[in-house]
């Protein structure tokens, strides 16, 4: 049995259907090894104090043009990493480069008020307060799960947002707390089926895709556009509304986006292209077909990630409400 063939065939088929001619790159790049990748986390340290404790304790790294705080290292330098004294303060997070993306491509400034609806492990919203400054002041960062809430609460402690709102509950039913308020910012890092994340060499990441795929996949769809509806009416005048997933299916992405702008909701899409220049060749437009399905000239302006060797496979979309 070759590699492809040990992968679920309705990802295979869905993956070659819309890679095209680039399948072969795509499905490489979901069986071969993967580069670690992780990021400064200046809550806690400059960064300059960073690089010299990884540098005394061995650590093998690359900065990574995303941004200032990303890198990569090698399978030995992540080991040597979580097992360092910096990872243990939580000077460092272990987060690969396409997850990191929304949170450092979400326009900030101060005294924007941001709701992040779907936030553990906390990944993103200790990005964000790392970015806002002053503890993440003005975010609220909401999850559903008991466990993942939980995780979210360990994270935001570990990496000193001590000032982000952690709230547990459903944002397709959001509390009073959240849903009379108008929100500047709005980041959906959606559930999805995780088709981008496939590794041949982690069963965890496609086992699930082998039962039903169609079905799992309209699960995950009824889920992301209740979520974006609801993200959408909380946006104040002007605000930002980042949809994200780390799904290769159209229908969980330029589809979701698409139901929304099609609800004839004030929104309109904001040009990502230039986000494009840090991953190269893995990177790039939305598609505007799938199947039968026509989305139109506004996935141009999103970005899609194909998964490589050093980064996972990844959609993101960025709407504006008009005023």
């Amino acid at each position: 049995m070759n590699n492809e063939e040990a992968l679920p065939a309705a990802f295979v088929a869905l993956l070659r259907e819309i890679a095209g001619d680039a399948a072969e790159q795509v499905l490489a790049g979901c069986t071969g090894d993967r580069c670690p990748a992780f990021r400064a986390n200046t809550l806690k340290a400059g960064r300059r104090a960073l690089c010299r404790e990884l540098a005394q304790a061995g650590i093998v790294y690359r900065p990574h043009p995303l941004s200032d705080w990303s890198f990569t290292t090698t399978a030995e330098g992540e080991a040597r990493l979580k097992a360092s004294a910096p990872y243990a303060a939580g000077w460092v997070y272990s987060q690969g480069l396409a997850s990191q993306l929304p949170a450092i491509l979400l326009p900030l400034s101060s005294g924007v008020r941001v709701l992040d609806a779907c936030a553990a492990p906390g990944g993103k919203t200790t990005l964000l307060a790392m970015r806002l400054g002053n503890g993440g002041a003005g975010i609220t960062a909401c999850d559903r799960a008991p466990g993942r809430f939980a995780q979210l609460l360990h994270t935001l402690r570990l990496l000193g947002a001590h000032r982000v709102q952690a709230l547990r509950c459903d944002m397709r039913r959001p509390p009073p707390a959240i849903a009379a308020e108008r929100w500047d910012r709005v980041l959906v890092d959606a559930p999805c089926s995780g088709s981008g994340t496939v590794r041949l060499d982690r069963p965890a990441t496609w086992q699930r895709l082998s039962f039903d795929y169609e079905g799992y996949v309209a699960s995950r769809v009824r889920i992301q556009t209740a979520l974006v509806e609801r993200a959408a009416a909380l946006l104040a005048p002007g605000g930002l509304l980042l949809y994200s997933t780390c799904s290769l299916d159209p229908r969980e992405n330029e589809g979701v986006v698409r139901h929304l702008l099609h609800l004839r909701a004030p929104l309109e899409p904001l040009d990502l292209s230039r986000w494009a220049k840090p991953f190269g060749a893995s990177a790039g437009p939305g598609l505007r077909r799938f199947r039968d399905q026509e989305y139109g000239e506004f996935a141009a302006a999103c970005l899609r990630l194909w998964p490589c060797r050093e980064h996972e496979g990844f959609f993101v979309a960025l709407l504006r409400r008009r005023r």
